[in-house]
């Protein structure tokens, strides 16, 4: 009977979570018959399962309450607020008395003949229940308050205890979030009757220990102190903090007889199996890395095969461990519009809370780690942000406030905004406030813009609310929002336009246990950054403007008409330089929040999967780093933390200073993002968000292959699917190389098929006309241009679906296409420029060429010495001095290589695609006979 008990609670909390949103839905619809159907058939199999388990408490509120909903579907009784307020506060006593039946094993006892008395008045034709209700049928949830005025009551009595000298040293390293839950859950037992009396004090004790001993009467009397000025009834109050001596003594047997039920159940078990898996998922991609490290080293080892099949096994096995992680967003919005409901009744406002993008997923434990934070942000912005309907009407505003929640995934991350469009935020009241309790001093009033002074709402203990409310005021909120949020390797970032809205957008990474992250180096030490927070990479080579300067002391780097702030890497971790001329700085542009700046690295590698470990213990006071990770060559590095390398700088006030920015609760946006501006095939100009793009790569037509009549290639070890911009698969390959959009989830990759890339922009990407064909969000105007802004969510879609027939006249281009690209010529590539060996070396390797990289002439010479032989010399001669010197002392002295060809390589404005028209000049070069006499004597140039 164990199994069967446990089976039925397990359905019956999946039952209830669903009826209570779509009975919030109902209100709203209640001319959907589906609707109302499904909401009836939950409500009688709970009926059903209780009646059969003996349940008979549970058994009767769900008779009661089905009683009412059998009025609904015949059309009997109309759907009205007071009714439906009803049927929740049964659905409230059935979730209270499943959760007591999963703590206890047995069915918790209480009275609930007030809550059956009104359904049965209900069903009789009484349509005001809570009016005729005396004070002795009413329930004791109700006589103090509700849920709400329990949740503000523990909420204001901690805000009084952290700040009393006795009892605040008692606070030390707990998370009153967690504590405010805990104590609000016990009251709300005791006043549903699912819990017995002392629930508080037993939770009490559980936090405190020994140490509450001389304290729990303290702790008792504010909360009671709370509920009584949140106008709770006295005899009420007495009643739910009363904690009879018996009822101590006797609930540790209760504990040791419940002890039996609670074995079998729990999904704890599974999760922690779940856990254990994911850890040696990590273990296996950390052993996958060194083996592919070894296979770089060693290309013709006979076990490449073996390797790259191993590499594609563990991909799609860590792609099937963390999918069982990944739950829709929508299980962490479940509880959200019933919150509303109820924060709309209180406050005596119309509120509409609009959802988009539920079935985002996300990894299960970021997703509980966001709950609390997403229900603080829905109280402040019911409180505070919008206004009543009278204020609203009077400010030209429909008397229905909005509340937007939207989830999409965006390069590698989460992002969540919420959107109010009530009053905004006033930057001057803010101001005043922040000044008037000593937050901030006059001078840093003086100089702080409105975006700074709206930050300071994050600040513990602050708030702009005239009077303490049930629902929100004490200033205890924001700061666990954002704290919650970035211990999870994310970040908040507020914006508002006063009169307007507010919006507060939300990125948190997919998971936490594997990321994708990249390789640098500074001063010979290696360190790797989340890749969810770069922007881009740009080489400060002094061409184009792109020079680091110093403006007040502080280095600066002119970009797109901008000054980037800059961080040194070095000056940041106190590192030794390295002895001799070091090359030109590789700057990797990050953003936390609404700050964007970059990092001066000397050298920059590649992309891989990282495991994050946890920081050594003697290392975790260091905000720079974020954990540590192991290397496909085995060696330890740590993982740096870009929001930490900020504030160390010295630009935490400008973190999440957002800029101005108009708020529109119902979904627009005028904000400016980068956009990746590209032609298609047919001409069409296009453009896809820069930050959902992971990489750009040169698509070789020889490099297309076709299977089960789809287009693909081999990318990085695995096979990736090539679309159409339309969204089909190719029938043939081009006649040229192609610019080709790489997007990733997670281990899978999809490339997209560009005519030509146009250029990078900062646009607003709202639509400013709907999308009508397949693949388009919508149109926006890019410098004049009508542009499609493409949905990358259709091209994963095709990528799913797609089984196109290939057609038959393509078998000789495919079987050719199959064919692997063997090295043919080898080539020398010679230039200083970490950037540009960085850039050359991977793109000849794709057009099948053979690479040796020499970091400078010496090093070439070394490996003339050595013996080696190239087809193709291509060095900088574009320096004069000291540089083209060495460059024709260096080669003068390599008598094997006088009969090579070189090629010059140097800094130029090129009419075409860079690549295309170097390539081209390979190809050119390598193809004349005659070729062999080429510029012997480069010291004159």
């Amino acid at each position: 009977m164990d199994d069967v008990i446990n089976e039925f609670i397990a359905e019956a909390r999946e039952g209830i979570e669903a009826v209570d949103a779509k009975l919030v839905r109902f209100e709203q619809t209640p001319d959907d018959p589906d609707l109302l159907g499904d909401i009836f058939r939950l409500i009688h199999s709970l009926k059903g399962g209780s009646g059969f388990l003996g349940l008979m408490r549970l058994q009767s509120v769900t008779h009661a309450a089905e009683n009412v909903l059998g009025l609904y579907r015949d059309g009997t009784l109309a759907v009205d607020a007071a009714s439906v307020t009803v049927i929740l506060d049964a659905v409230d006593v059935v979730r209270a008395v499943i959760e007591g039946l999963a703590d206890t094993g047995v069915e918790p006892e209480g009275d609930d003949r007030a809550l059956i008395g009104r359904l049965d008045r209900i069903y009789a034709g009484d349509s005001a229940p809570a009016a005729t209700a005396s004070a002795a049928s009413r329930s004791l949830l109700e006589r103090v308050g509700g849920e709400a005025t329990l949740d503000a009551a523990c909420e204001g009595a901690l805000a009084l205890l952290v700040t009393v000298p006795v009892t605040g040293p008692l606070f030390a390293g707990i998370d009153l979030d967690r504590v405010q839950a805990e104590w609000r859950e016990a009251l709300c037992g005791v006043a549903r009757a699912t819990a017995a009396p002392g629930a508080l004090q037993r939770a009490l004790a559980e936090t405190f220990g020994e140490a509450l001993t001389t304290h729990e009467a303290a702790f008792v009397q504010a909360v009671r102190q709370n509920l009584i000025d949140l106008e709770a009834e006295a005899e009420a109050v007495d009643m739910l903090l009363a904690a009879p001596p018996a009822e101590r003594e006797a609930e540790p047997a209760r504990a040791d007889r419940a002890e039996p039920a609670k074995g079998p159940q729990t999904i704890r078990v599974g999760v922690d199996t779940l856990e254990g898996l994911m850890t040696m998922v990590s273990e296996l991609v950390l052993i996958r890395n060194q083996l592919i490290q070894t296979l770089r080293d060693q290309p013709e080892t006979p076990f490449a095969g073996p390797l790259h099949r191993l590499n594609q096994v563990t991909s799609e096995l860590q792609e099937g461990v963390m999918t069982t992680r990944m739950q829709p967003i929508s299980g962490a919005w479940a509880k959200l519009p019933r919150l509303v409901r109820d924060l709309a009744s209180d406050l005596g406002k119309r509120i509409d809370l609009v959802m988009t993008g539920e079935d985002t997923e996300l990894d299960r434990q970021v997703m509980e780690l966001i709950r609390d934070p997403l229900t603080h942000m829905i109280r402040n912005a019911a409180d505070h942000g919008l206004e009543t309907p009278e204020q609203r009407r009077a400010a030209g505003k429909p008397e229905t406030g909005r509340i937007t929640l939207l989830a999409r995934h965006e390069g590698g991350a989460i992002l969540i905004e919420m959107a109010d469009d009530g009053r905004g935020l006033p930057a001057a009241r803010i101001r005043a406030k922040a000044l008037d309790v000593g937050l901030i001093t006059p001078a840093q009033a003086a100089a702080m813009s409105d975006a700074e002074a709206r930050q300071l709402i994050f600040l513990p203990g602050f708030s702009t609310a005239a009077s303490v409310t049930a629902v929100s005021g004490r200033g205890v909120g924001m700061d666990v929002v954002r704290t919650n949020i970035e211990a999870i390797g994310g970040a908040v970032e507020l914006t508002s336009v006063e009169g307007q809205g507010t919006r507060f957008t939300i990125r948190i990474p997919l998971t936490l246990s594997i990321i994708a992250g990249l390789v640098v180096e500074c001063c010979g030490e290696r360190f790797a950054m989340p890749q969810a927070s770069i922007i881009e990479l740009v080489s400060a080579n002094g061409t184009a403007g792109r020079r680091i300067e110093q403006i007040n002391g502080a280095e600066v780097l002119r970009l797109r008409d901008r000054l980037l702030p800059l961080v040194s890497l070095q000056a940041l971790l106190g590192l030794e330089p390295p002895e001799g001329p070091r090359g030109e700085a590789c700057i990797v542009v990050a953003r936390v929040g609404a700050f964007t700046f970059g990092v001066i690295v000397d050298r920059v590698f590649d992309t891989e999967e990282i495991v994050v470990k946890p920081t050594a213990s003697i290392l975790r006071h260091l905000k720079l780093y974020s954990g540590a990770t192991i290397l496909g060559d085995g060696s330890v590095i740590m993982i740096l933390d870009f929001k930490g390398m900020a504030v160390e700088a010295g630009a935490g006030a400008l973190l999440n200073g957002g800029e101005e920015a108009t708020v529109d609760a119902g979904g627009g946006d005028d904000r400016s993002e980068a956009l990746l501006v590209f032609r298609a095939a047919d001409g069409a100009l296009k453009a896809a968000r820069l930050a959902g793009v992971a990489r750009i790569e040169e698509l070789e037509p020889s490099a297309l292959e076709w299977a089960d009549g789809r287009s693909l290639i081999q990318y990085r070890g695995q096979l990736m699917p090539v679309l159409c911009a339309d969204g089909s698969s190719l029938t043939e390959a081009p006649q040229a190389k192609r610019p080709l959009l790489v997007f990733s989830r997670g281990a899978r990759s999809l490339g997209l098929m560009a005519k030509e890339i146009v250029d990078i922009i900062e646009a607003a990407a709202t639509a400013e006309l709907v999308g009508s064909s397949t693949g388009v969000t919508g149109s926006i105007v890019v410098a004049g241009r009508a542009t499609e802004l493409i949905d990358v969510d259709f091209y994963w879609r095709r990528c799913d679906g797609l089984a196109e027939p290939r057609p038959a006249t393509q078998g000789a281009e495919a079987s050719s296409a199959a064919a692997p690209v063997r090295p043919t010529k080898r080539l020398l590539v010679v230039d200083e420029s970490p950037f540009v060996r960085m850039l050359l070396a991977p793109l000849l390797a794709q057009a099948g060429y053979e690479v040796e990289v020499a970091s400078d002439p010496e090093a070439a010479l070394v490996l003339h010495d050595a013996g080696a032989a190239f087809d193709l010399i291509l060095a900088d001669t574009s320096h004069a001095g000291p540089t083209a010197r060495r460059m024709a002392v260096a080669f003068g002295r390599a008598s094997a290589w006088h009969a090579t060809p070189l090629l010059g390589l140097g800094v130029q404005s090129l009419s075409g695609p860079p690549q295309e028209a170097l390539l081209s000049d390979v190809a050119e070069v390598l193809s004349e006979t005659g070729a062999a006499t080429l510029a012997q004597d480069q010291e004159a140039a």
